[in-house]
């Protein structure tokens, strides 16, 4: 146990230094258009990543609570109150862990300014980072959040198998079959960034100058969506990379929380100290 906390401890202080790093070299780059579509990205980027992981989550506590009123699983007294405060105690931590990046991101940067890329210093980084930070921040951690839905109302289970592998089984089938039906980030990117381009006049991305591109996105956001999904192949995951990364992170989510729980059985039956 003592072992696991600490690797979740040192993880989690890492954090805000490698989400400074990313900030650095996304926000201070000397690329004006590089700096414009990653601020795009990482606000656009994770609202569709978050929301098809919400439509999943929705469905699949819904298709949960049918279930347990007509008396399938009412012996598991799964509790979806929890599910609400999981995500507000993860989305206020990104808050925190992004404003500490913002926080961290003039003194990285001023060892990192010179060594990085096309980085051109400090006075590239934009006064608004603290709110984008903890913004995008605030986003990813209601995102993760999603992600463990499944596993915060099951808590009260007590059979490991029930509660880290039958329970959250729906989730990963309904988020597949949604993904194949057209509701992963690519796909809705690719469909808005096609319903934008009827709207917006952009010329083609090689005549233009990256001070251009900024000028424009800055101007209007839809413009910098519709180069996002134009010119980012792959820039969000598609149908299968979208099932992928819910299995991987329900994996890694399931082995966490079955050595968690066989730790704290085995320091259980441990004899008193002294």
């Amino acid at each position: 146990m003592k072992l696991l906390l600490a690797v979740y401890a040192v993880a989690l202080a890492s954090l805000p230094f490698f989400i400074s790093v990313l900030a650095i070299v996304g926000f201070g780059t000397s690329r004006a258009d590089i700096q414009a579509i990653f601020a795009i990205y990482l606000n656009y980027g994770l609202l569709l990543i978050s929301g098809c992981l919400a439509a999943v989550a929705l469905s699949t506590v819904a298709l949960y609570a049918v279930l347990d009123l007509l008396g399938v699983i009412n012996g598991w007294r799964l509790q979806y109150a929890r599910a609400f405060h999981l995500l507000s105690v993860w989305a206020g931590g990104g808050t925190v862990v992004g404003a500490l990046a913002a926080c961290l991101t003039p003194v990285l940067g001023s060892f990192l300014s010179t060594s990085v890329g096309e980085m051109s210093g400090l006075g590239a980084l934009p006064p608004t980072l603290m709110f984008k930070l903890a913004t995008g921040g605030g986003l990813v951690g209601f995102t993760a959040g999603l992600l463990q839905v499944p596993f915060a109302i099951a808590e009260p289970v007590t059979n490991l198998i029930y509660r880290w592998v039958v329970i959250p089984t729906p989730y990963v089938v309904i988020a597949a079959l949604a993904s194949a039906s057209g509701l992963n980030p690519a796909h809705l990117l690719s469909l808005i960034a096609h319903s934008l381009a009827n709207v917006v006049t952009i010329p083609a991305s090689a005549t233009l100058s990256p001070e251009q591109i900024a000028n424009l996105i800055s101007s209007d956001w839809r413009i910098g969506v519709v180069l996002l999904g134009r010119d980012s192949t792959g820039a969000l995951p598609g149908a299968s990379g979208f099932t992928w990364i819910i299995v991987i992170a329900f994996g890694l989510i399931a082995a966490f929380g079955v050595m968690r729980a066989f730790a704290h059985r085995s320091s259980e039956r441990l004899p008193p100290r002294g």
